[in-house]
């Protein structure tokens, strides 16, 4: 899977633009376990998390 690198103002307008697609990148790196728990989302070993995953 190739990751291009996305600046936050773009990937926000993304968002804005088309949901659909800004809402399924990956752009949250959470490394604490303890809040990926909090968040009730499941760990992953690159720890990299989407808008819908956690703002459902």
């Amino acid at each position: 899977v190739k990751h291009e690198k996305l600046s936050a103002i773009d990937w926000l307008f993304d968002l804005i633009l088309n949901p659909e697609k800004g809402g399924r990148e990956k752009v949250f790196n959470i490394r604490n376990p303890e809040v990926t728990a909090s968040l009730r989302l499941e760990w992953t070993n690159d720890h990299k998390y989407s808008f819908i995953e956690v703002f459902p």
